[in-house]
């Protein structure tokens, strides 16, 4: 398998824009580089959903007046499966994607940034944006804070690390394995300044051990691929990892953009927004100097790539691009990106492809996936003195306890002969630094871990001060003796340090150190010290009855807490045996679980298991019967939909009404019970305009249903809004809210006049129907349950005109006379099933007066 990463790119350059000098600095793969990512970056054969992607799915479809979906999710970071193992046939994903999404609008994406003059284009795209956003995505961090950069991952760290000492770009892949190895320290830890005549800006290491054991706290888990972005599968692979919450980065010729205006679809109003912004229509000149990042995508985006003022199959479609030269550059530092921008040739037919080049590096983008939390197991940390850290290659090693050269080692990915003929702050000084390692991979008991600093010049050694193991927290676990064997001078330094069994704090003992452990499940832990804590942390999916027992020959105390860090409950020893029992009824969430030794007066290995039995659990939910249709109404929502009967139809604020039954389901293991009093309460502005007028019973069987009806009684004209509230033992789902809204007119307008307060009506049935005057549009809605040739039809001496519309509101079809002479429309179409809207007009502005509306 050979991967499709860039293999063409221009050496960094500056560009100037409104006065200011802005970097680039993506250099072309090595065949080292093209190697790695074949070894190394996964495969998209398939994207599967995770819950933030059906949210966004079933949020879209609402929009849309549709259900929602109940559809299988992963856990974030287990979307991807590789080629080998996606379905037969299916190379992009097997779930209907949203229309649009921007991920730079989630709290997890950092502010633009601005690398200034200085060419760490791929350092901001990879490590600041796409790290920083992966990161706190799969953490829960908010990231969008400009003032606080200790969430965000810092763009001089990759940058300063593998640029060889020159200010001239970056190589993508050692980046990539750089954050898989090392991992990155945030921006506080090791800020970026984005002036190129102070050197240190772009050459200076970090030299402090406490920065690079926090990197080590943020190693990446994976990185991956997505090619063929010029096909369709292609393109919804990437879609589907954006809809996901991803974002990725791609290589471009920035220089080579060409640039559109935005036209205005006049079929659709979800383009407005956008209409009249600059996007790059495609790209010129193949070559390739610049790393950016993809943040979402817009299906209803349409561009004129022939000027012919007509959409065009092709010519709908953008994706949304972050830069990292600022928020002075393009619409507040990003741009769009027609889709047809990345085909060779455009498949728009009379579309300019005069010298046209695909603008996406071979057509692909490189992905990420963080770990939700990461504490290494061991630690190597070293202290060195040089003035030519190019000189220098790094190797940590492993072996038995009683041997002397390592059987088993890696190599650093940040130590290896580059950096330029500088000292470690970026001058030509012999400075100290001291730097840590991730050992983790290596861990065995027994062992004995190793050391090899080669340097490959004669002149300007390197002077090994220092190499210690540690725990995750820095504390020392072992010290090598340096002696006379710590300089080398185009020659190895090697030492090594043991350690006997259970070598490391291999669980960490605070909060923030813990380790997640599976419940139900068995795991190892060792006390090293007589004063060391072992804190877990566990997750509770749903309310259950939770056991956590120690096993084994060391006398172990231990305690419950909750997320907060509150004691639930402890215990030291359980009838009489040495090790501890915890029993407790705990709800869906998260705990932790601290184990110490009896009274901190020994040291030991202990087994320590989890196990949850489920308790019986009420749960709520509601819908409404809309014509043949039983629609959900989601818990919390905001967005009253008439489709789900939330939305009231227009009355008249003279006494008129509208009521609305709505249906409560018992879904648990428990009866629910209604603990409200009344049961079902109405709140905000509007709240006076509805009244309960039957609500439900208060204990509901598993399984059963109760009933409860609004109703919608204006006083005076206008929108008025409420929220529906019922407080439950659904822990889950209590109060379970909704909101509802109704319009009052005056005098009474008896059907609406848009798709979102049109009267919903039968098929056969007849309406009567008044049209006003000029401003008076009256709308419909029926549904299909199969494939129907239906006719839509006028009657009466009233002239009118009629349109036929899908759900998504695009026009099928209209008529104004069935005949010269008739003054009523005739609409007639084979349909599929769904659901259907008819706007019913006067002929002319000047029409007053009844008719009749009939659909068979």
């Amino acid at each position: 398998m050979t991967t499709a990463f860039l293999v063409s790119a221009m050496a960094s350059q500056t560009v100037s824009a409104a006065n200011e000098e802005f970097g680039t600095g993506d250099l072309p793969p090595t065949a080292s580089d093209i190697a790695w990512m074949n070894a190394n970056a996964r495969r998209v054969g398939s994207v599967r959903l995770n819950n933030l992607g059906l949210d966004r799915l079933n949020a879209d479809r609402l929009s849309l007046g549709l259900p929602a979906l109940t559809l299988p999710t992963v856990p974030h970071g287990f979307e991807v499966v590789p080629p080998s193992l996606a379905f037969s046939g299916q190379s992009d994903t097997t779930a209907p994607l949203p229309s649009s999404v921007d991920n730079s609008t989630l709290p997890y994406f950092p502010p633009i940034g601005n690398q200034g003059n200085i060419g760490s284009c791929v350092g901001f795209a990879t490590t600041y944006y796409m790290g920083t956003h992966m990161l706190s995505l799969a953490r829960g961090i908010n990231s969008s804070d400009p003032a606080d950069m200790s969430t965000k991952l810092s763009p001089k760290w990759t940058y300063n690390l593998l640029n060889g000492g020159e200010d001239d770009g970056l190589h993508t892949p050692p980046v990539l394995e750089l954050l898989l190895k090392n991992g990155a320290p945030s921006w506080a830890d090791f800020p970026y300044a984005n002036n190129r005549s102070v050197p240190a800006n772009y050459l200076e290491w970090s030299r402090d051990a406490a920065v690079w054991r926090n990197a080590i706290g943020n190693r990446f888990d994976s990185v991956g691929e997505v090619t063929d972005l010029d096909t369709t599968g292609g393109r919804n692979q990437l879609k589907s990892l954006l809809s996901n919450g991803y974002v990725c980065v791609f290589s471009t010729n920035i220089y080579g953009w060409q640039y559109r205006t935005i036209s205005n679809d006049p079929a659709t109003t979800a383009d407005n927004a956008f209409s009249g912004k600059r996007i790059c229509a495609f790209a010129k000149d193949g070559s390739f100097g610049h790393k950016m990042t993809v943040v979402g995508y817009n299906d209803h985006i349409w561009v004129d790539l022939n000027r012919n003022n007509q959409v065009d199959s092709g010519e709908k479609g953008a994706f949304r691009i972050a830069n990292s030269w600022g928020t002075g550059w393009e619409e507040d530092g990003f741009s769009w990106l027609s889709y047809d921008a990345l085909k060779d040739t455009s498949a728009v037919a009379g579309a300019d492809n005069t010298d046209r080049f695909p603008a996406w590096g071979n057509k692909a983008v490189q992905y990420i996936v963080a770990r939700s939390s990461y504490t290494p197991s061991l630690l190597g940390e070293f202290t060195l003195n040089s003035a030519r850290r190019s000189q220098i290659k790094i190797t940590m090693g492993r072996s038995s306890a009683g041997a002397t050269t390592p059987s088993s080692s890696f190599l650093s990915g940040a130590f290896l002969n580059h950096g330029g003929d500088f000292g470690f702050s970026g001058t030509a000084s012999a400075l100290d630094g001291s730097f840590v390692m991730d050992l983790t991979d290596l861990v065995q008991s027994s062992s004995r871990y190793y050391l090899s600093v080669a340097d490959n010049t004669v002149g300007n050694p390197v002077n090994l001060l220092g190499f210690k193991i540690t725990n995750a927290a820095g504390k020392p676990l072992g010290n090598a003796a340096i002696g006379t064997q710590g300089r080398a001078d185009n020659s190895t330094a090697r030492v090594f340090t043991s350690i006997g069994a259970n070598p490391l704090d291999d669980v960490g003992n605070t909060a923030a150190t813990a380790k997640l452990v599976t419940i139900p499940g068995s795991h190892a832990g060792s006390i090293e010290i007589i004063d060391d804590q072992d804190v877990f942390r566990f997750v509770v999916g749903v309310a259950s009855n939770v056991t956590i027992r120690t096993t084994g020959n060391l006398d172990t105390a231990g305690s419950l807490l909750s997320q907060a860090g509150t004691i639930l409950t402890s215990n030291d020893d359980s009838n009489g045996s040495q090790n501890f029992l915890i029993n407790r009824n705990l709800e869906a969430g998260t705990y932790f679980v601290i184990v110490r030794s009896h009274a901190s007066q020994s040291a030991g290995d202990y087994g320590l298991i989890l196990s949850a039995t489920p308790l019986p659990a009420a749960h709520m939910a509601i819908s409404s019967q809309n014509g043949l249709v039983n629609v959900t109404i989601a818990d919390g929502s905001t967005a009253p939909f008439a489709i789900n009967n939330t939305l009231f139809s227009n009355v008249a604020s003279n006494g008129a009404v509208s009521s609305r039954t709505y249906t409560l389901r018992s879904t648990g293991t428990a009866n629910l019970v209604l603990n409200g009093s009344p049961a079902v309460q109405l709140s905000g502005t509007g709240a006076s305009s509805f009244r309960v007028i039957a609500q439900p019973v208060t204990n509901v069987a598993i399984g059963g249903s109760t009933s409860f009806r609004i109703e919608y009684a204006p006083s005076a004209p206008g929108t008025h809004n409420a929220t529906v509230s019922i407080t439950s033992n659904d822990v889950s789902t209590s109060p379970f809210t909704f909101a509802i809204r109704g319009t009052a007119t005056f005098p009474r307008d008896e059907h609406g006049d848009s798709f979102e307060t049109g009267t919903r009506v039968a098929r056969p049935s007849t309406t009567v129907g008044n049209i006003n005057g000029s401003a008076d549009t009256d709308c419909f809605a029926f549904a299909l349950l199969a494939p129907t040739t239906v006719t839509v039809r006028s009657t009466g001496t009233t002239d009118t005109a009629g349109a036929l519309f899908s759900s998504t509101g695009a026009l099928l079809a209209g008529n104004d006379n069935a005949s010269n002479v008739d003054k009523n429309f005739k609409i007639q179409r084979q349909l599929p099933a769904g659901i259907y809207f008819v706007k019913v007009v006067g002929q002319t502005s000047t029409v007053i007066g009844n008719y009749s509306l009939r659909i068979e």
